[in-house]
Formats: structure tokens, C-alpha cells, sequence
């Protein structure tokens, strides 16, 4: 027969980790954010094909029109409590600069890309 304290003991290193289960969420918060998901994969992969069609336009320029765009889209999702998108300092500092570098940088070089590009595809033709 078992010790009647045996039910309240702490579990043994023997029982392993306990597994995480997270909370349950409504079909319409999962049905919510599996469409964000889809909506972000579709922005990426249209990222470079509309950098390499818009390489007329300055890259310095480009960025900054992308990500005022997404600003804008973003802004709804507060819903009027502008508490929610308070961050520290640093925190915004790191994100502005790293984004506005990362995507400068990419449409820089897919403009480079494209003149280097077309310059090749020109000068690989047989003259006649």
C-alpha cells in the first residue's frame, strides 16, 4: 500500500520535463492570425520582385515610402490605444535603424543587381 502523502509529493527528475500547453484560442483569433501570416509570406516574396521593378526609383526613398506603407497597415491593429505600441527607447532605436539599413541596403543592391544586369545581357549579344 502507498504512503498516503505519496499523491502530493513533487515529481521525480525520473518524470521528466512537464510538457507546455498553451491556451486554447478561438477558431476566429487562429483564423485571424494564420491570415496575417499569409499576408506577411505574400508582402516578402513580393519584396524583391517589386525592388527590381521600381529600381527607377532612389532606394533611400523607396525605403522610406515601404515603410511608411506598412506603418500606415499596422496603425488599425492598435485599435486607438496608442499604449500598446509604447516601446523602450532603445528598443525603437535598434528597430527603426535595422530595418530602414536592412531594406536600403537590399533595395540598393537589387538596383546595382539590375544595371549590372542589363549591362551584361547588352554587351553579350553578337553585334551586327
Amino acid at each position: 500500500m502507498s504512503h498516503p502523502c505519496a499523491a502530493t509529493q513533487a515529481p521525480t527528475v525520473r518524470d521528466g520535463p512537464r510538457p507546455y500547453h498553451p491556451p486554447a484560442m478561438s477558431s476566429s483569433h487562429t483564423t485571424r492570425a494564420n491570415l496575417l501570416a499569409l499576408a506577411t509570406i505574400a508582402l516578402w516574396a513580393s519584396l524583391a520582385a517589386l525592388g527590381t521593378a521600381l529600381a527607377h526609383v532612389p532606394p533611400f526613398l523607396l525605403t522610406g515610402l515601404g515603410l511608411l506603407a506598412g506603418s500606415v497597415i499596422a496603425l488599425p491593429l492598435a485599435r486607438g490605444d496608442w499604449r500598446r505600441l509604447a516601446v523602450p527607447p532603445a528598443t525603437l532605436a535598434v528597430g527603426v535603424y535595422g530595418l530602414f539599413g536592412y531594406h536600403f541596403l537590399l533595395f540598393t543592391a537589387l538596383q546595382l543587381l539590375t544595371r549590372w544586369w542589363r549591362h551584361r545581357s547588352s554587351s553579350a549579344r553578337p553585334r551586327a
